[in-house]
């Protein structure tokens, strides 16, 4: 995919788009054919300004109008990628910690007078079966507490999708659907009963009726444009009261009843807007994983290890939530494809987990299947060892010279990036940056004497400011931010203890925020998060929540992103992103501070949204 994206070349398009004012409702018509052309992304400026000169302030017929009812199933219970894909569109979980909180529900938790008990089924599987047990128990559940109109008639089923399914294990559900979040929320971990409660949700949804709306389409026209307004009125709300994975905030156009078929309505305004045509985007962690399940890559066992595997090797970096290969990555890549081009490619890798479960159901021989294999590897892997150049042996060098030997520097690679080594390795371990060697920072000697050790202490400048150091390093690593005069900057007094060891916590800073540290540290690690009377009060935005009328106030999300918050948490989550200047209307976020649309081409199509 990034060759796709750096090879994407992007073109303009534009939209026209009419704004109506009926009845007291606003509602849009999209421009959509214009003559016999269908308009989609392919509407030039001069085309769209020319309408627009054209229709000028006239009126829009209304030549058509429909209403359609419209049916939304409910979606099957969670297996092992659509538990990834929710968890991390939703709650913002990786894949990893998704299983990892996954396990801890199925081993067992702790539940008052149940004592311990296992709260989920088996976690990595690929069925949506369920026994008739369980549809059993959850349908009396739904019928308390939403009543009998939730309940359908017979039990959903749902077909399994993946041709390679096995269905040893039922889907992921609770393992009793009467244990509610609720009755939870004391014993479970706040990860814990974020994850269960999207599993319960899911689960007692999959085994409700359907939500059931109403479509009207009506058609305007203006000459040979044709605009299209559509609006949607929900009559039943369905399996999406519990579980709705387009959020608590969906919100549909609705079309006012006074419309009336030949009448003419003049749009309130009617605007061209410019767009660019998107390259492909990047994968994140659940878009990733719905890829490894479409192409047959892997089991539901494996795929956090995947997603862990290449951020832990270097191959790829996540930066807002999406994966970038590395130049380290690519190069692996390009290696691995030159010389293995017959097994390292989807087919073979999805060909093979076939004929994997052929023999695990005793339809091959597993001999054969290995035998072939082999063949197959023993022609790439001579290839391999007479085309493929290791860059460790062969290093590209630079035109950078060591500056403890004099020898050339070649560009090396780690999962941390690109750097520069001496070609004379190992006689010579010398490594620094690719710009070169960093510039010393100037030592400035004191008169005090390291508190540990005794030994001189000097002042020294780094990435965060002036420090004073232990001349006895590294041995010796007790250092100290000072001020500009060279003084000691010691933190404020704090009044906590250390429980581990008695002694003073003080309040350190780091990327995500303020926190408490003990002040024997490296000796004691301890650290705690700040606690609520010790954090600044929070700065007041000068705008009123638009859901419960409190004070918005600034703060910082965990990633260093400012938003707006309600001071009425947690009774109202209600969260802003900042306004950009000259912007009145902030955009939603969740209340961690991460946008609410930013992970729309995440949500996997299994028919929640």
């Amino acid at each position: 995919r990034e060759k796709e994206i750096r090879a994407f070349i992007k073109e303009e398009y534009w939209r026209v788009t009419a704004h109506f004012e009926e009845g007291g409702k606003t509602f849009q018509a999209e421009l959509r054919k214009l003559g016999e052309k269908r308009i989609d992304k392919n509407l030039d400026e001069l085309t769209a300004k020319a309408l627009l000169v054209q229709i000028g302030a006239s009126a829009l017929d209304l030549v058509e109008i429909e209403e359609k009812p419209k049916t939304r199933p409910p979606t099957p219970p969670f297996n092992t990628s659509q538990l990834q894909q929710k968890a991390s569109t939703m709650l913002r979980f990786s894949a990893k910690k998704t299983m990892m909180v996954a396990q801890q529900l199925y081993e067992g938790v702790e539940a008052g007078s149940e004592g311990s008990v296992g709260l989920i089924t088996y976690m990595r599987t690929d069925s949506t079966r369920v026994s008739a047990e369980a549809l059993q128990q959850v349908r009396v559940v739904i019928d308390q507490l939403y009543g009998s109109e939730y309940v359908p008639d017979q039990p959903n089923v749902f077909r399994v999708k993946a041709a390679n399914a096995q269905e040893a294990h039922e889907a992921v559900r609770p393992t009793d659907a009467a244990r509610t979040p609720k009755s939870l929320e004391s014993y479970l971990t706040p990860d814990q009963l974020r994850l269960y409660t999207l599993i319960w949700n899911k689960f007692v949804a999959s085994q409700m009726k359907p939500e059931t709306s109403k479509v009207t389409t009506a058609v305007f026209i203006h000459g040979d444009a044709r605009f299209i307004a559509q609006g949607e009125v929900i009559t039943f709300d369905g399996h999406t009261r519990v579980f709705d994975a387009g959020g608590p905030d969906r919100e549909d156009q609705v079309l006012p009843t006074t419309l009336a078929r030949g009448a003419h309505y003049t749009p309130k305004r009617i605007d061209g807007t410019q767009h660019f045509t998107q390259p492909p985007p990047r994968f994140s962690e659940a878009t990733l994983v719905k890829e490894l399940e479409k192409k047959g890559i892997g089991r539901p066992s494996t795929y956090a290890t995947i997603i862990s595997t290449i951020q832990d090797r270097g191959y790829a970096t996540v930066e807002a939530r999406r994966f970038t290969a590395t130049e380290l990555g690519e190069i692996v890549t390009d290696k691995l494809v030159g010389s293995f081009a017959d097994m390292i490619n989807v087919d073979f890798t999805a060909g093979m987990e076939t004929k994997l479960d052929d023999i695990e159901s005793g339809k091959q021989n597993w001999r054969e299947t290995v035998g072939e294999f082999n063949k197959v590897f023993m022609v790439d892997l001579g290839r391999a060892e007479k085309e493929m150049k290791s860059l460790k042996d062969a290093p590209i060098l630079s035109d950078k010279t060591c500056d403890k030997c004099g020898s050339p520097m070649a560009v090396l690679f780690n999962k941390r990036g690109k750097f520069l080594g001496c070609s004379k390795y190992p006689e010579c371990k010398n490594v620094m940056g690719m710009d070169g060697p960093r510039e010393k920072s100037e030592v400035v000697e004191t008169d005090k004497v390291c508190d540990k050790c005794s030994k001189p202490m000097v002042i020294r400048t780094g990435s965060r400011g002036r420090f004073i150091a232990c001349t006895g390093y590294p041995k010796c690593k007790n250092t100290a931010s000072v001020d500009e005069a060279g003084n000691v900057i010691k933190p404020p007094p704090t009044g906590v203890q250390c429980d581990k060891c008695n002694a003073e916590m003080v309040i350190k800073n780091s990327r995500r925020g303020p926190f408490l540290a003990c002040s024997a540290y490296p000796k004691c690690r301890n650290a705690k998060p700040l606690p609520g009377e010790m954090k600044a009060p929070a700065e007041d935005a000068g705008v009123p929540c638009d859901k419960c009328g409190e004070p918005m106030v600034k703060k910082t999300s965990r990633w260093g992103k400012p938003f707006l918050a309600c001071s009425g948490y947690p009774k109202c989550k209600n969260a802003k992103s900042v306004p950009k200047e000259g912007e009145n209307k902030p955009e939603a976020v969740t209340p961690d501070g991460g946008t609410d649309g930013d992970d729309s081409d995440d949500s996997p199509s299994d028919g929640d949204e």
